[in-house]
């Protein structure tokens, strides 16, 4: 055990689950399930980027210029945090508080009148998921060199790389990827391709405003075109501190999960600052068992 994991009762491997790693997903799908299409607020896009006029990014703008003005919004994000995130869930309210930073810092912790139910992270060492409806409510978790090898297991294709994207603290490669317009000329999209963990080859795709080069969606595929996960972006705004501009709604699908995520920001906080180490480390949950993923899976 590294100094990230909490101390907690049973054992830290799951003998009796093989395939821990479905649970994970069985767990991300009890909470996507909960996930509702209604948002508790219509924010209205700032007069900025209302106007299609004064366009930063014009008619001849290349994949380069692109990814270099979205870089140039990364760089002036060094993180952000949002205190009260609502959701709601088959008419049941759902509160969630989400921070996340460079370096693979992140955390999101979900709860509802009944309490806890989902506290999700990761740090520089290990991402780790807990879910009050998994059975058992174990607190799951995998060192980040070993994540691919769990990755291959997993019924819900989950990419942290690609979370962090979407969450705007992670650059793109502007030479893994090619520009094309839509017919309208009021989006392009930045498509690249890649290969899964599991050796599944993936088509990633970014569309941006052609205009303001606000990212609306991040998008993964299957050979076949079926949405992997997808990530739309919606009600943008700029930070007056730092300059940077995010989304106030976010919208994450997993459609082959069947989950789904309408999330609505009451207020972003742009670079807050150092965070206390506590956010980023797994939560203490006494009577807890502690699951190494990968070290089930070879069990």
């Amino acid at each position: 055990m590294t100094n990230s994991l909490p101390a907690a009762n049973g054992s830290t491997k799951d003998r009796g689950e093989p395939v821990c790693s479905r649970r994970v997903a069985l767990g991300m799908l009890a909470f996507g399930s909960l996930q509702g299409c209604n948002s508790l607020r219509n924010w209205q896009k700032t007069d900025e980027f209302a106007k299609r006029s004064n366009c930063p990014l014009g008619n001849a703008a290349t994949a380069d210029d692109y990814v270099a003005h979205l870089n140039q919004n990364v760089d002036r994000i060094d993180g952000w945090r949002a205190g009260r995130v609502h959701i709601r869930a088959n008419h049941i309210p759902l509160t969630a508080e989400i921070a996340v930073q460079k370096s693979q810092l992140l955390r999101i912790s979900v709860t509802s009148a009944l309490g806890q139910e989902v506290d999700l992270g990761s740090n520089e060492e290990i991402f780790w998921f807990w879910a009050k409806r998994n059975d058992p409510p174990d607190l799951m978790f995998v060192r980040h060199e070993e994540m691919a090898e769990v990755q291959q297991n997993m019924p819900i294709p989950f990419e942290p790389g690609w979370l962090m994207e979407a969450l705007g603290v992670a650059p793109f490669d502007a030479s893994t990827m090619t520009l094309n317009r839509a017919g309208d000329g009021r989006t392009v999209a930045l498509t690249s391709s890649h290969l899964s963990p599991a050796g599944i080859p993936i088509r990633k795709v970014i569309t941006v405003d052609a205009c303001h080069g606000l990212v609306l969606e991040h998008g993964l595929y299957d050979p076949k075109g079926r949405v992997v996960a997808q990530g739309r972006l919606k009600n943008h705004f700029r930070d007056q501190h730092s300059g940077a501009v995010l989304p106030r709604q976010m919208t994450l699908d997993w459609p082959l999960a069947q989950m789904n995520m309408v999330l609505n920001f009451d207020k972003i906080e742009v670079n807050p600052g150092t965070l206390p180490q506590q956010v980023w480390q797994p939560p203490q949950m006494p009577q807890t068992r502690l699951v190494n993923m990968a070290e089930a899976m070879r069990s």
